[in-house]
């Protein structure tokens, strides 16, 4: 079929037609619109009826209003609302809409289409917390205001509109929109604008909004953001967001962002960072996190949620760099993974103070241990919903700062797991600085360490553990396992192996927070050194109940130290080294030890105790130690006791082993002292008393001190051998004050002080005696001062010293001794109460000992003043015999003993004497008495002088460069016959005569008492004669001989006596002049220059001396004369007894002997004697006989003539002549020549007497005168009757008699009891006539030598005779 061909014009009147009738209609409905506009707002309901129908839009408008414009109408809407969105996530409303109605779009697409729209006022919310639970209400919402505004408006402009989006912690956040301008237009939807995103300080941001897709389908509306901001402050947004975190100080954003999306979807975000800053402050410290430059993008999850990165971002915090990294992660249901390649922890942490979401128990710790160190393979995810935080890490030189008891460490490396609510570290490192704050004294240095360190989060507790953390420092070793669970009351559990290098540096390792400060202190102080391979820690409780007092917690930590160096008070020396066990437990703390060194003293045991750690802790110290004395001394002087232990070990030196025990109380604050207690144990020990120069030996006993009080009980001892019994007090007595008392008893036998004094004069002292000491030393300052006294009743000792110091043993005499120094003066006194007191003063210059003054008294008297450099005596004493002292001299006052020398020491001087007096009712010496006897004598410059008055003598004396003079107005020397009395009573008075005894007549014997002069011969000793009654006066005057010999005359001074008037006893001497010199040309001995005796009649003239020979022996020589007119006026006028009277005497005798004088014995006696007498005669005196008298037995001579002629001795021995000469050899007296010629006749006497044996031996001649008395001898040969007739006879014839002319006799025996008896005799018968005629020739014979050689008349004689 053949289509037909239809003209364009057909068709173009057509489209006119149409066109027309459509303007037809436009214009009617354009005239009815505009005649309806005016009524429009009464259909206000039917519109929103009509809106919600068309488009599925529920509105509320307040008021409608409408008007014509140029190509169409144009309506304002006020208060426009959209309905029925309570559930949404979007709500919107309108203050004022007002659109233009595009007329001819809205006829072509016959739907409302809308030329231009206007919207002022718009409030936009969305909350997205109700998104989840209506998001198909959302999706309607968003699909009905994209058509709206995509399709039914051409041109949007939105102003003073605000979007406000709901934020997580329901605040909201408000977008100002100052402007928006909406084009659609050709297919083609653009936004641009500008909002506020700071309303206050009015920061903006450009924008423009690209949508493309099917108007028809906003699902397939595909869109682009564009944001432009550039300077933007956030700061007041963001501390009214986070001001409860931290506060924000400035902060400027700029950056450009692409966002990508779909209709209900974000499809991308990309971002390009420019110059970027945030500061805050956080807890008072300022942050600041910069980025400029780098990019990042957002992109969604399939699965939902999205994942970012970042490149070339360059970071800062808190001024420092980030090196350039690659951040990773994503973002999925509140969980966001995040990794990074290489992250500086530094860097990153004051970011995390951003990071609201953390909790507090992840933040707190974070922020105040701030870590740092290096993270590779940096992991973290965090879930957001459940404020959880998973990281992992490996470390590299990781650390942080201390923390709550978390030591903070740098230089770890390991790895790291953070967990929510847990964690752990896995760490290494070598040479670690550790800071530990507040815990140790100083930061750690550690040189190894490994170990996990584990960590647990709960609500309340952070707990930080590990089974096994081993570490290493330069001083110690710990391997230990803890539990450490921070909380209100934080606790620790622990357990630890130490090892210790040196204990001197344990103070950087005590726990401070739990250790008391004062014993911190004590132990820096006190652990000086030492090792310890053996150490333990365990703890187990809360800080806030420690010390566990309540069993609720323990505490312990124990370390055994080797050879360490332990100083356990600051005033004290250190143990070292010593072996020590340290236990800690809970509040205190034991120390024991169980040996050691404390300054050579070794240490036996040691324990001490801190009970309990408070704010006044003490410390108890108890030990014990063996040591010596010297050790133990220089300990106490090294220690707080240096006074006055110390000062009492110096002064009182101990030598042997001592145990001790101490016991200290050491407060460990200042307020209190130090107590110190202890005990010194003495076993046999020596201990020497220095000031009292004396040493106790085998001590046994114990010294306690309670700090500077001592004191022993019940010691024994040995002082001298003997034991003793002591105790001892010390204490102080003010400041710088301190004294000493010791008392000592014990019972001695006086041989035991031959210890003390090595003296022969102690064995005059004989038993024992009890005693006490008391010894008081006080230290004041500098000065010590030194009391001691010793005391005894001296009952049980007897003294062989004369009277009145002769004591027996069973009596009690109170005798003190008392030594006082006082640092420089030292003082002794000593008494025996009413026989004798003294006093020594000396001082001390610390070297020398200078004597002062020296004060005796004797008897009952008072001492005598001491006076600087004086010796003075005074002396009271009813009696007093000298004698028996003067036997005692050499023992009393020895020069020498054993060879040592008695005399003072080389470091004390020597005093002058000074002064004596003495005052003695009786004074007795040698025999012989002084009554009411005064002394004085003085001493000045050297020079003694003193004088001696009383009733037997005035004299005084001086005594000076070994010199003495006398000068005696009169002496008289009284013999005590109280002691001759005494000592006569038991002397023989009778001689014994051979033949016949019998008939020596009764009343022969003489009473008298005679003392044998000094001249007649020697051994007065020896010289009792038969029948002589005068021993007693021989005793006393050899007594005195030897007593004055006695005081050893080898050193007698030179002597000068001169008396003018001397008696002795009854014998008056006269003047007397004594002359002793040392000799003049130096040899050893004495000069005897003179000694001259003028009695009445007579004279003594001697000289002599002692001296040494050649042979170095001293020999005493001594010669001399006497000459007398009267022998018996002589002797009556000394008061001597003689036999020889009205004779003339000259004699000279030469004697000498081998010795001093004292030391004279008859063996040494040697000597010459020579007698001449003249017109004398012998008296009978019964025996008594003295001198040659005795020694020839010339009286018992006589009276055995007697018996014979006693016509011619009746009347005693009449002698013309009586001489002859004495040989003394070896003590025997001899003579060839003694020859006596007298009125009855002629003798001659050769013999000799032993002076040792006492014997005599002589052969004596007599010749009787024949022309005298012959008859009547004859006739008393007969009768006595007859002589008397014989001799009436005589007178008238010249009888022849029988004459005896010579008469032999023979004296033997002994000086004691000679023998006198007749050997012969011979007769013959003369004329009485005859014989009277020799008289006058036998006169002439004897005056002429008629008797021979031997004694005899000559033969011529004899036969002239006959």
């Amino acid at each position: 079929m053949t289509k037909r061909f239809i003209s364009p014009l057909y068709w173009l009147k057509k489209a006119w037609l149409i066109v027309a009738i459509f303007l037809v209609l436009a214009a009617m409905a354009v005239s009815g619109a505009r005649a309806l506009l005016p009524y429009l707002d009464d259909y206000r309901d039917e519109i929103v009826q009509w809106m919600a129908h068309e488009y599925d839009v529920h509105l509320a408008i307040d008021s409608l209003s409408a008007r014509w414009e140029k190509l169409g109408p144009s309506l304002s809407l006020q208060g426009l609302t959209l309905l029925d969105v309570d559930d949404s996530s979007l709500q919107l409303s309108v203050a004022e809409a007002r659109v233009e109605l595009d007329f001819w779009r809205t006829l072509y697409h016959r739907e409302l289409r809308f030329k231009d729209l206007t919207l002022d006022g718009v409030r936009f919310t969305v909350d997205p917390s109700k998104s989840a639970a209506n998001n198909q209400m959302d999706l309607d919402v968003r699909h009905t205001l994209a058509t709206f505004f995509l399709v039914h408006l051409s041109k949007v402009e939105l102003t003073n509109s605000e979007l406000l989006l709901r934020q997580a912690d329901d605040h909201w956040r408000k977008i100002e929109i100052n402007r928006v301008s909406w084009l659609n237009r050709n297919g083609k939807h653009q936004g641009q604008g500008e909002i506020v995103l700071e309303s206050q300080s009015q920061e903006t941001a450009n924008f423009v909004l690209n949508v493309a897709g099917e108007l028809g389908n906003p699902d397939s509306l595909q869109g682009e953001l564009y944001i432009d901001a550039q300077g933007v402050n956030f700061t007041r947004y963001l501390n009214r967001v986070l001001g409860d975190f931290y506060q924000v100080t400035s902060n400027e954003i700029s950056a450009e962002v692409w966002v990508d999306f779909a209709w209900d979807r974000l499809v991308g975000v990309w971002v390009d960072f420019g110059e970027n800053h945030l500061n805050w402050d956080l807890g008072g410290e300022s942050h600041s996190l910069t980025l400029n430059g780098g990019s990042a993008k957002w992109l969604p999850l399939a699965e939902g949620g999205w994942q970012f990165a970042s490149s070339g971002t360059q970071f800062a915090t808190d001024g420092k760099t980030w090196k350039d990294y690659e951040v990773a992660g994503k973002y999925h249901n509140d969980k966001m993974a995040v990794s990074v390649k290489e992250l500086d922890i530094s860097r990153l942490l004051p970011l995390l103070t951003l990071a609201p979401v953390l909790p507090p128990e992840v933040e707190d710790p974070l922020r105040g241990l701030k870590p740092e160190g290096i993270l590779k393979r940096f992991n973290m995810y965090v879930d957001v919903s459940q404020q959880s935080l998973h990281l992992s890490a490996d470390v590299s030189g990781l650390g942080w700062n201390h923390w709550q008891g978390i030591p903070g460490v740098k230089g770890i490396d390991g790895r790291l797991v953070i967990n929510p609510g847990s964690g752990h570290l896995s760490l290494q490192g070598r040479q670690l600085a550790v800071d530990v704050g507040e815990v140790f004294a100083e930061p750690l240095v550690i040189e190894q360490m490994g170990g996990v360190l584990y960590w647990l989060q709960q609500p309340g507790h952070f707990q930080l553990f590990s089974d096994r953390v081993a570490l290493t420092t330069p001083d110690l070793g710990v391997t230990a396992g803890f539990h450490l669970d921070i909380a209100e009351q934080t606790s620790l559990s622990l357990y630890a192996d130490t090892s210790l290098n040196d204990a001197a540096s344990a103070y950087r390792y005590y726990p401070l927070p739990v250790m008391d400060e004062e014993l911190v202190a004590y132990l820096t102080d006190a652990l000086q050194g030492g090792n310890s391979q053996q150490g333990g820690l365990l703890w187990h409780g809360s800080f806030a109940e420690f010390p566990y007092s309540n069993n609720k917690g323990i505490f312990q930590a124990h370390l055994n130290l080797d050879k360490a160096r332990f100083k356990f008070d600051p005033e004290w020396p250190a143990l070292d080294p010593v072996d020590l066990r340290l236990m800690f437990e809970n509040d205190g703390l034991k120390i024991t030890s169980s040996g050691g060194d404390l300054m050579g003293t070794e240490l036996l045991s040691l324990q001490a105790d801190i009970p309990e750690f408070q704010d006044k802790s003490v410390l108890f110290i108890q030990a014990s130690a063996r040591s010596d004395g010297p050790k133990a001394t220089a300990l106490m002087n090294a220690s707080p006791f240096q006074e006055p232990v110390g000062q009492v070990l110096e002064d009182l030196p101990v030598k042997g082993g001592v145990t001790a025990k101490l016991d200290l109380t050491i407060p460990l604050y200042e307020e209190d002292p130090v107590v110190a207690k202890g005990e010194v144990f003495f076993k046999n020990n020596e201990v020497t008393i220095a000031a009292a120069g004396m040493t106790l030996q085998q001590v046994n006993g114990s010294l306690s001190f309670v700090d500077s009080t001592i004191q022993m009980r019940s010691s024994t001892a040995t002082l001298y051998g003997e034991p003793v019994r002591f105790d001892l007090d010390g204490r102080e007595t003010g400041n710088d004050d301190y004294r000493i008392d010791a008392s000592v008893d014990g019972h001695w036998p006086v041989s035991a002080l031959g210890a003390l004094w090595d003296d022969p004069r102690l064995a005059l002292a004989q038993g024992s005696a009890d005693w006490q000491g008391a010894v008081a030393v006080r230290s004041i300052g500098e000065r010590i001062l030194t009391d001691i006294t010793v005391s005894s009743g001296l009952k049980g000792v007897s003294v062989d010293l004369p009277a009145p110091f002769d004591k027996p043993a069973e009596a009690s005499w109170p005798m003190m001794v008392r030594l006082n120094h006082d640092g420089q003066t030292l003082r002794i006194d000593t008494e025996v109460p009413e026989r004798y007191r003294s006093r020594v003063i000396m001082t001390d210059d610390g070297d020398d000992l200078l004597l002062d003054s020296v004060s005796v008294a004797i008897g009952n008297t008072d001492l005598p003043p001491s006076k600087n450099g004086d010796v003075q005596v005074g002396v009271k004493l009813p009696e007093f015999d000298l004698s028996p002292w003067l036997d005692q001299l050499s023992v009393l006052h020895p020069d020498k003993v054993d060879g040592v020398s008695l005399s003072a020491p080389e470091n004390v001087n020597r005093v002058e004497f000074r002064k004596l007096r003495a005052d003695i009712g009786r004074l007795t010496v040698s025999g012989l008495a002084f009554e009411q006897f005064n002394l004085d004598v003085t001493a000045n410059s050297g020079v003694l002088s003193g004088q001696v008055s009383g009733d037997q003598a005035e004299l005084d004396f001086t005594y000076a460069n070994d010199s003495a003079v006398i000068n005696a107005e009169y002496l008289t020397l009284m013999l005590d016959h109280q002691f001759e009395a005494t000592d006569s009573s038991d002397k023989g008075e009778t001689d014994s005569v051979a033949e016949p005894p019998d008939e020596i007549p009764a009343d022969g014997a003489d009473e008298s008492v005679v003392l044998k002069s000094h001249t007649d011969g020697a051994g007065a000793d020896h010289d009792s004669g038969a029948g002589a009654p005068s021993v007693d006066s021989e005793h006393a005057e050899g007594a005195l001989l030897d007593e004055l010999a006695a005081t050893e005359s080898r050193k007698l001074p030179a002597i000068s006596l001169k008396c003018k008037r001397c008696v002795y006893d009854k014998y008056t001497l006269g003047q007397v002049v004594f002359e002793l010199q040392p000799w003049h040309d130096g040899a050893k001995g004495m000069s005897l220059e003179a000694l001259n005796v003028d009695a009445k009649d007579g004279k003594l003239r001697m000289q002599g001396g002692w001296r040494e020979n050649r042979e170095g022996q001293i020999v005493t020589q001594v010669k001399g004369t006497f000459v007398s007119k009267d022998t018996g006026e002589t002797a009556d006028f000394v008061g001597l007894p003689s036999l020889i009277r009205d004779a003339t005497m000259d004699s000279s005798f030469d004697f000498s002997w081998l010795g001093y004088p004292e030391q004279y014995t008859h063996k040494n006696f040697n000597g010459t004697m020579s007698t001449n007498m003249k017109d004398g005669y012998i008296v009978d005196a019964g025996g008594g006989g003295v001198g040659i008298i005795s020694m020839l037995s010339l009286d018992t001579l006589l009276r055995r003539l007697r018996l014979d002629f006693s016509d011619m001795f009746d009347k005693g021995l009449t002698f013309n002549t009586f001489k002859g000469n004495y040989d003394i050899e070896s003590g025997v007296v001899s003579t060839k020549d003694l020859k006596m010629v007298g009125a009855s006749g002629t003798m001659t006497i050769a013999g000799h007497t032993s002076l040792v044996t006492e014997e005599l031996d002589y052969d004596v001649v007599f010749y009787p005168k024949l022309t005298a008395s012959l008859p009547v001898l004859t006739a008393f040969a007969i009768t006595p009757v007859t002589g008397l007739a014989v001799l009436a006879l005589t007178q008238v014839i010249d009888p022849v008699v029988e004459v005896v002319y010579q008469v032999n006799m023979k004296i033997e025996g002994t000086m004691s009891e000679p023998k006198v008896y007749e050997l012969d005799r011979k007769s013959k018968d003369v004329k009485m006539k005859e014989l009277k005629k020799q008289e006058s020739e036998e006169i002439k014979d004897a005056d002429g030598g008629s008797v021979d050689a031997t004694g005899k008349l000559s033969d011529s004689k004899l036969a002239e005779a006959a």
